[in-house]
């Protein structure tokens, strides 16, 4: 084909044209090669590039968020201070105070709803109490009712083995 066209019968100088040919298939293969091989470390390396600086531009955000939120929790609690400090109190009554005072009312209450539950199962044991006394009271004249007539039944077996 090429060989032949470009150097027609001299190429027997090379011995023969398929020679020529094979060895030009050869340079052409090595060259394709080495430039596929150079696209795809350049290739590589873009990525890796690319990559990076994503890696690194989501690192500056991250640290910009960081940031932002740490200083927002710093004015919330800047804020909460200077709001207590700043809030009318009477001489001698710190932030802390009310504060305490606060979680002490909270704890009063709760004990409060607490001291009502006890109360209210304190008041439906003694009912519960009331009852048990009520049912053992009946089964005792029950029983009562039951040895009397046990005893009139044996009376009355006595006065029949007498008789017979």
């Amino acid at each position: 084909g090429m060989v032949k066209d470009c150097y027609g019968e001299d190429a027997s100088i090379f011995g023969g044209d398929e020679l020529l040919a094979r060895v030009m298939d050869g340079m052409v293969e090595t060259v394709h090669d080495r430039v596929t091989q150079e696209m795809q470390t350049i290739l590589e390396e873009e990525k890796t590039q690319e990559v990076l600086s994503r890696v690194e531009r989501l690192l500056y955000k991250f640290e910009r968020l960081d940031q932002e939120e740490f200083l927002a929790d710093k004015q919330d609690r800047e804020g909460t201070m200077e709001m207590l400090d700043g809030a009318k109190l009477a001489e001698g009554i710190r932030p802390l105070d009310i504060v305490t005072h606060h979680a002490d009312k909270v704890m009063q209450e709760e004990k409060g709803r607490l001291l009502r539950e006890i109360e209210t199962v304190e008041a439906e044991t003694k009912e519960l109490e009331r009852e048990v006394e009520k049912a053992e009271k009946l089964v005792r004249e029950r029983v009562q009712t039951v040895e009397a007539a046990q005893q009139e039944l044996n009376q009355t077996a006595d006065i029949c083995s007498t008789v017979s």
